[in-house]
This record gives structure tokens, sequence and C-alpha cells, in this order.
């Protein structure tokens, strides 16, 4: 099967309460135990406190957004004080350095005035829900970086896709940083076919034509944007659907009549939503590997980041 490829080890920004740094505002944290004990064995953690970092202390006073006259501002629960501009030139400064750090996901504390990315209580506005003013900073600056909150990690599509996008981010970032040329970018594109038409059949095609059209000194650019945009689509069960019986249609000549039944009703097993996408592609990786199916032994559909994230149980 092919390897997660590229130098380096893989980055993840991370709100330090996430890791059990004891920085909230009651001197707390808020560890959580898939991040500390499951990925945190594959992947670099930077963590970052915005409100320590901005010289808030720890314990601190508590902080809210509130609906200002013209823009969301951050204050201070008990004093009052007015947080907005320091906290957003600190978030300037901070994510230059956080984009020198070629970091591939961030993970967000829910509900955080600072680092939240959706849904943070406004205050005065019961209508009304925002993002931090680190997150909105970060997500302007570095569109192409996966990010999510911790509380969307504890539902396993969406974990299993976040952990997706941050792998292929890596090997994305990896391949333009080591030295390429329009026919290792083919070469690039060709591995990671299938787990693209799982996510839009469209974007393969469109990134296809773009490498063999674009101009070299926009290339790059664009192939990224394109890619991590494809990657971003949440793929529907229908899609992996169509991507499985592809696999299976070259797999079934290998195999008695017994074994291709398996497979039949492994894949319409996934589509009544009975079992996992792990589950269904385990056999055909073995498969694959016993005949020697080089095409598909290349493909990063079948191992989109390590194999012990993708059996871990919630945390």
């Amino acid at each position: 099967m092919v390897r997660q490829s590229g130098s380096g080890q893989v980055r993840v920004g991370v709100s330090a309460c996430l890791l059990g740094h004891e920085v909230r505002y009651d001197g707390g944290h808020k560890r959580d135990a898939f991040l500390t004990e499951t990925l945190g064995r594959f992947v670099e953690f930077v963590p970052v406190c915005p409100e320590v970092e901005l010289g808030l202390g720890v314990p601190r006073e508590s902080v809210r957004l509130e609906r200002g006259r013209d823009e969301i501002r951050m204050i201070g629960n008990d004093s009052g004080s007015d947080y907005t501009v320091s906290m957003r030139e600190y978030a300037e400064q901070r994510v230059d350095t956080i984009a020198s750090l070629e970091l591939c996901g961030y993970i967000l504390k829910h509900n955080s005035p600072s680092c939240g990315l959706e849904s943070v209580t406004i205050f005065g506005e019961p209508n009304l829900s925002g993002r931090g003013l680190f997150a909105a900073n970060l997500t302007r600056r570095l569109p192409l970086l996966p990010v999510a909150e911790e509380t969307s990690l504890k539902d396993i599509p969406s974990r299993e896709h976040f952990v997706e996008r941050i792998f292929a981010y890596h090997r994305l970032r990896s391949f333009f940083d080591n030295g390429w040329a329009r026919t290792s970018l083919f070469s690039f594109h060709e591995i990671h076919e299938l787990q693209l038409m799982a996510h839009s059949a469209q974007s393969y095609d469109e990134l296809l034509r773009l490498i063999d059209t674009a101009a070299s000194a926009v290339l790059r650019e664009r192939y990224e944007a394109g890619f991590m945009l494809a990657i971003s689509e949440h793929p529907e069960p229908a899609q992996h659907v169509r991507v499985l019986r592809r696999i299976s249609n070259h797999v079934r000549p290998h195999l008695g009549q017994a074994e291709c039944n398996e497979l039949d009703e492994a894949i319409s097993t996934y589509q009544a939503g009975r079992t996992t996408w792990f589950a269904t592609i385990s056999s055909m990786r073995h498969y694959i590997e016993q005949f020697e199916i080089d095409y598909f032994k290349r493909q990063t559909y079948l191992e989109p980041y390590p194999l012990e994230l993708m059996v871990q149980p919630l945390g």
C-alpha cells in the first residue's frame, strides 16, 4: 500500500487547553483524550493559548463576545475592559509565526471567544453567533488549512474527514516543497485519483485539465487551492460506493464466486449504513496486496492516513 509520503513531521496547531495545559481563565484545562492519547502519536502539536499569550494571565477574568456598533468586540466580564484591538493585533502577529511553521491542520476550542470556530455565543444577541477573534484571523489568513473544533471530532465521520485532510495537506505541501515538475504533478494526481473521486469526481477532472493547461507560474497555487477544496468536501456514502465498486471490479477476476459474493455483500452493507468505510475497505486491501494489483497499491484512498488512526474508537 501507499505509505505516507513527504518529509518532516506533520505539525498541527491546537488550543493549548485541549492538551491539558492549565491555561483557562479559572486555571483549569479541557484535556481531550483523542488528541493526547491517539492523534498526538502521529503529529507534532503546536499549542497556542491566545489569551495567555496576549498577557491576560492565569487565572484571569473571563471574556465574552458582544455586538458593538459596527463589529463584534471582546469584553472582560468583570472589568468591562475592551480587548478587541489588542487581540486582533496579537492574532495578526501570531498567525504570521504559525504560517512559517507550515502547519497541516489546527484544532480549536469550541465556544471560546478567542478560539471558537463557529457558533460562539455573542452576548446580548440571542439569535446571533460568531467566530472567536483569533480563529477568525487564522481562517482568513490560512484558507487552505484544515481547521476543526474538538467537539466535531467526537463524531467519527467528521473525525475521519478532518484527519484525512491533515495528511492530504501534508503530502501536498511536501510534494511542492521538495522539487517538482509538471510531469511529477501528474503522478501525484494519479495516486490521489480514487481519494479525489470519493470527494468530487468533477474536481478530479478539473485538476487534471489544470495540470495540462495552466501556466507554470500559477500552477502550484491553483492546484493547491483546487486540491484542498476538493478534499474539504465531505464524501457521501454513495461516492464511496462508486469507488468501492470500481476497486471490486478489478479484484473480482482473481476471486472465486463465493469471495465475489462476499465483496458485494460488504459494499451493500456499507451502503445501507450498517458498517464503516474502513471495515469495507479492509478486505479489498487484503486482495490488492495478495494479487499485487499495482495501480491500487499506489492509491492513497486505501490508506489516506496511518492505519492506527482508522481503527481507534472514540476517545
